[in-house]
């Protein structure tokens, strides 16, 4: 029986891989960030929408935290946040986050890709 493989090779300077890296990286930080203020505006505006609004203090302290490298969270602080995005035995789920998050997603992997291609093409 034959055996058919394929052997590729990339010839690169040196060191040109880890600045490619380092670069992407930087672009899809921005890519993300960009994301992030997208959701915590979709969030409140879904807020907003399902009226989880009494004092507005969930609505106010939607915020974005940057975690790690590539690493966002993005929400509510108040306590009882989760009991409008999930409901209670006594309360109907009212949610916010996941509605959000919906939205944002297929632009935020769009603008991911579309950022490394430029990058590629440019480089």
């Amino acid at each position: 029986m034959a055996r058919v493989g394929v052997t590729a090779s990339i010839k690169t300077k040196k060191n040109a891989l880890p600045k490619l890296a380092r670069s992407i990286e930087r672009i899809l930080e921005d890519v993300l960030d960009v994301a992030a203020e997208q959701t915590v505006n979709r969030m409140q505006h879904h807020i907003i929408r399902v009226d989880f609004v009494d004092t507005g203090a969930t609505l106010n302290s939607v915020t974005v935290k940057r975690k790690q490298r590539l690493e966002r969270a993005i929400g509510p602080t108040t306590h009882y946040a989760i009991y409008g995005e999930f409901g209670t035995t006594r309360m109907r789920a009212r949610p916010f986050a996941a509605p959000a998050l919906k939205d944002v997603k297929p632009h935020a992997e769009k603008a991911m890709g579309e950022a490394i291609v430029k990058f590629v093409k440019a480089n």
